[in-house]
């Protein structure tokens, strides 16, 4: 779970943020006093962001209760520096939202304006080596979670497919597809000439 520390850490950052740039309270001006619930699906943490209208508050939560409910990994979250991408993150599957996408969209929208240096801002809090090391430490954290959950993915693939013979490989649902398509046009076919011939009868 996303320690304390952590959370204060970013509630800090995104708070002085908008003391560094004042455009960002016209752009949430419309959506304070509402929460946005990002579940992040690497970390299984969930939390609420809640503009106030003059600083950011971040509460840890375990229950689905905000005006907008996100539920992603991190790699997806990062791509909502674009407001546009959001429903085709969806569409893909690779993002779920309950709830208010508006919302969604202004916060997205309001944080791809700013520019956040986390090494320059931590280490205000923690000194410069320490915030190198700390954000050294998270990138090599999330490599190799990323990599650790590919070659996860690759075992069960393999186990499923090849050992245990329960799901079917790639070519096999390709091959499957394309026949299942075949059959779907040889019907429709058989179909139309039995109406003709029925047709023809009558």
């Amino acid at each position: 779970m996303l320690s304390q520390l952590i959370i204060a850490l970013i509630e800090s950052v995104l708070n002085q943020a908008i003391k560094l740039s004042p455009q960002l309270h016209i752009s949430l001006s419309a959506i304070k006093h509402k929460t946005l619930q990002l579940n992040i699906k690497d970390w299984q943490q969930a939390f609420i962001l809640l503009y106030t209208g003059e600083k950011f508050i971040i509460l840890t939560t375990d229950e689905k209760q905000a005006d907008c409910i996100i539920c992603a990994s991190i790699d997806t979250l990062l791509e909502l520096k674009d407001p546009a991408k959001i429903t085709k993150l969806i569409r893909e599957g690779k993002l779920d939202l309950e709830g208010d996408i508006q919302l969604a969209q202004a916060y997205s929208s309001a944080f791809s304006k700013i520019e956040i240096d986390w090494p320059e801002q931590l280490s205000s809090y923690l000194g410069d080596g320490m915030s190198h090391r700390v954000t050294l430490g998270v990138k090599t954290l999330h490599s190799q979670q990323q990599k650790l959950v590919e070659k996860l993915k690759s075992t069960t693939a393999h186990t499923l497919q090849d050992e245990l013979k329960v799901a079917m490989h790639p070519i096999e649902l390709t091959i499957f597809k394309n026949d299942n398509r075949q059959l779907t046009s040889d019907l429709d076919v058989l179909e139309h000439r039995i109406n003709i011939l029925m047709q023809s009868v009558k």
